[in-house]
């Protein structure tokens, strides 16, 4: 009688430690669930197997202007204006595990186009191999780059007409 109480005792602690241990679990990944659905950046989670978009924080839908029951499952490969450019990156996360800063252009549904600094680590996720992409839209900063490349264009071209324009007042005023 006392060995069955004292299995009793020894089954009822374990159960505590079991539940006491699955609460500290839970809590922890409410925790990190909280960590990533607040990330202040795009955060997109892709299956490496097939390209599909397993995962989205709100920040990617309001990047891209749609809600998450659009974005997941769509094939991630179908966002990009460069597939190859895409594929690229994929192969240099697959032999590094990691891709910083690397400037991609996506299209949106609606098929405008955003530039995005990407970068992609690769991790797993459920026991399978994903691709785990922070966005920062520098789609501004492109535009503004074009802008300051066809102002130095045009002065560079000003700049030509102006030593034209002297050139030929020079040989004017010789020939007077």
């Amino acid at each position: 009688r006392a060995a069955l109480t004292a299995a009793w005792e020894q089954e009822e602690m374990l159960e505590r430690r079991v539940a006491d241990r699955t609460a500290a679990l839970n809590a922890a990944n409410e925790r990190l669930r909280s960590i990533v659905r607040s990330a202040p950046f795009p955060l997109v989670l892709v299956r490496e197997s097939d390209g599909r978009i397993l995962y989205v924080n709100q920040r990617i839908c309001d990047l891209v202007g749609l809600p998450s029951e659009t974005l997941l499952g769509s094939v991630s490969r179908d966002w990009f204006v460069d597939p190859e450019r895409r594929d690229t990156l994929v192969a240099a996360v697959v032999a590094r595990g990691l891709v910083e800063g690397e400037e991609v252009q996506l299209r949106l549904a609606d098929g405008a186009r955003m530039w995005v600094l990407m970068s992609i680590v690769r991790i797993v996720y459920d026991g399978e191999p994903v691709r785990l992409a922070a966005l920062n839209d520098i789609t501004r900063l492109k535009i503004l780059e074009q802008d300051l490349r066809r102002t130095a264009d045009a002065e560079a071209a000003a700049a030509a007409r102006e030593r034209d324009a002297r050139r030929l007042q020079l040989q004017f005023v010789a020939m007077v």
